[in-house]
């Protein structure tokens, strides 16, 4: 039985791991991005990701804990920082894990190569879908050489996140409910150093680190395994500080005024970057169904996306 599955990201490879394990499938994965394990961290969206019980449940029931937990840190509490008062800390009564987004799906796409001994599982990327056909099951892709590509499946899997072209097509089936919300706030990453000897600065690395202006924009970054914090910068889409720095000595100037404790972690190329890097929406998706017939199911950010800020986005995809 031939299983598609569009997306590559943290659900769709997940998915595949579980299918690999029966043994039955032969299983095609198409994503419209490159592979991220190719492409440099500061080139491709990413954004730091709090993996509680529901999430590592998940890995563990398929052996993949372990391998994850090595590419993350053990996350014990949070500091959260203030301009007027000392530091506060919150313990947490169970450890989560804090890892990037992007170094779990790698690792998630590493093992499933590594696991698929028998060669049952394809990976296709720069792949977008254009088109579904729910009826003769068939699927249309464009190719990053503008080819176009037209594919047969039994079953169909779209977990192509939260602009889900699989669930665009469900919009032409009876009955098919759908409602997408955008949150009033926007992000964009930001990768600093956790340690600066000569400063004397050293942020715990168990710990999620967070700032909050008046304005509501907050910083939170989460130390990585190399010493790095992977940050994401959350601010309000209109009327904010951030979207009209044009300029590596504003974006610097921002932080020293706004995040003394982590400005001066920054380097000159990353202050550089953060200008050009984009800002991205916060999306909050509802469906009444996540099926069409029997050969057809929406999964992860598709079917029910939430905002990652409750620490539910990841673990319940």
């Amino acid at each position: 039985m031939k299983v598609t599955i569009i997306g590559a990201g943290p659900a769709g490879s997940l998915l595949a791991h579980y299918l690999l394990r029966r043994g039955q499938y032969q299983i095609d994965i198409y994503d419209s991005r490159p592979d991220p394990r190719k492409i440099s961290f500061s080139k491709y969206r990413t954004f730091p990701l709090l993996l509680s019980e529901r999430g590592l449940n998940a890995l563990r029931n398929i052996g993949l804990e372990e391998a994850v937990k090595s590419h993350g840190i053990e996350n014990t509490g949070m500091i959260n920082y203030s301009k007027n008062s000392k530091p506060q800390e919150l313990v947490r009564r169970k450890p989560i894990l804090t890892i990037d987004r992007n170094t779990l799906v790698n690792t998630l796409l590493e093992k499933l190569e590594e696991k698929d001994k028998n060669r049952q599982v394809n990976i296709y990327f720069n792949s977008r879908c254009i088109g579904v056909d729910f009826r003769h099951k068939r699927l249309k892709f464009k190719k990053e050489t503008e080819e176009e590509i037209t594919v047969g499946y039994d079953l169909l899997f779209g977990a192509d996140g939260v602009r889900s072209v699989v669930r665009t097509h469900f919009l032409n089936t009876e009955r098919f409910e759908f409602e997408q919300s955008y949150l009033h706030e926007v992000y964009k990453t930001v990768y600093l150093s956790r340690i600066n000897d000569k400063l004397r600065i050293n942020l715990e690395p168990n710990k999620l680190h967070s700032w909050k202006l008046e304005d509501g924009t907050r910083l939170l970054a989460m130390p990585q395994p190399d010493n790095t914090l992977s940050c994401g910068l959350v601010f309000k889409h209109k009327k904010n500080q951030v979207m009209g720095m044009s300029s590596k000595s504003e974006v610097r100037e921002f932080f020293e005024h706004n995040f003394p404790e982590v400005a001066k972690l920054m380097s000159e190329s990353e202050a550089e970057a953060f200008v050009k890097r984009p800002a991205w929406n916060f999306v909050t998706i509802r469906c009444n169904r996540y099926h069409q017939g029997d050969s057809v199911l929406i999964i992860g950010d598709a079917a029910h996306a939430v905002p990652p800020t409750i620490a539910q986005g990841c673990n319940s995809a």
